[in-house]
């Protein structure tokens, strides 16, 4: 599997074989990451994005569309065989000069493990669980992913070299500036808890010193049973969690029921902005729009 880990090294492996004039042909797989893509080849082309809102990354089935354009792709930025579980055989046969960003293994990247969801309802950091795929939810990840489209693009591509460079130093500057905001933002909320559906979050929360309580789902795929929904409400109980977050991909009738009887409210929270028009501002409409979402639920009034 042909993933860029090595930031030094993508100047050598950016030996251009592109037609004088032809911008790289680059994929992306899920709405975060190609508006990432985006910001640093605006005025120049459009990333092609495999997923369109709704679709589960872990469930994709790809189309003959999706199929054309990987194969002519220069360039394919995705997350890692934590999240797009469809693409590893579509990997295998790509032509041997695209170029793969695994995003989640870029240097810089800052990794969790996946959390034990196990311990009566309540939610811990054990190792040895795999990589927690979320990564884009904290800003400074998505500073490294664009740095390294910055590089890799300015070499296969010296025709545009200025362009890419010029909108990559924007982009980072608008999301330090993202991230000093949102960190003002949702500091009186630290220590406020609240029950999500699945532990989407943990690279946000970490980021802006947040923590829920539990996760309702333990797998995303499965619906909860009547015991973890008891689990779960007991743990609504003994924390006082003021809000219990859906997602618009599940059914929010699930976390109805988890909060009958309870004093927590019902909001929804969407890691991949599934609402949000595609391109370079989506990514940082979503983070503000988390924000928004945690803020209006989990605030006093």
């Amino acid at each position: 599997m042909r993933s860029l880990l090595i930031l030094c090294g993508l100047w050598l492996l950016a030996t251009s074989s592109l037609a004088l004039g032809d911008a790289p042909r680059l994929v992306a797989t899920i709405k975060p990451l190609h508006s990432l893509a985006a910001a640093v080849t605006e005025g120049v082309s459009e990333p092609y994005r495999l997923l369109p809102d709704g679709s589960s990354p872990h469930a994709y089935s790809l189309k003959p569309s999706d199929m054309r354009a990987l194969q002519s792709a220069d360039v394919l930025v995705w997350v890692g065989p934590e999240l797009e579980t469809f693409l590893q055989r579509p990997l295998e046969s790509l032509p041997e000069d695209t170029r793969v960003i695994e995003a989640l293994r870029l240097p810089g990247v800052k990794t969790y493990p996946l959390r034990d969801l196990h311990h009566h309802g309540h939610d811990h950091d054990h190792g040895g669980h795999g990589l927690d795929p979320h990564f884009w939810l904290d800003p400074t990840n998505a500073r490294e992913v664009v740095s390294a489209l910055e590089t890799l693009l300015v070499g296969l591509d010296p025709e545009n070299a200025q362009a890419y460079a010029a909108n990559a130093e924007r982009a980072r500057t608008r999301l330090m500036a993202l991230d000093l905001a949102l960190a003002e933002r949702l500091k009186g909320l630290r220590g406020t808890p609240y029950v999500v559906f699945h532990d989407a979050y943990q690279y946000f929360e970490k980021r802006y010193g947040l923590e829920h309580a539990a996760a309702l789902a333990i797998d995303p795929s499965r619906t909860p049973g009547a015991r973890r929904i008891q689990e779960v409400r007991e743990v609504i109980r003994e924390t006082g969690a003021r809000c219990v977050f859906a997602e618009p991909q599940f059914r929010p009738a699930i976390v109805d029921t988890v909060i009958e009887g309870t004093s927590a409210r019902h909001a929804t929270l969407d890691p991949v902005g599934a609402e949000i028009e595609a391109g370079p501002g989506a990514y940082p409409e979503l983070l503000q729009r988390l924000a928004r979402d945690f803020e209006a639920c989990l605030g006093e009034s």
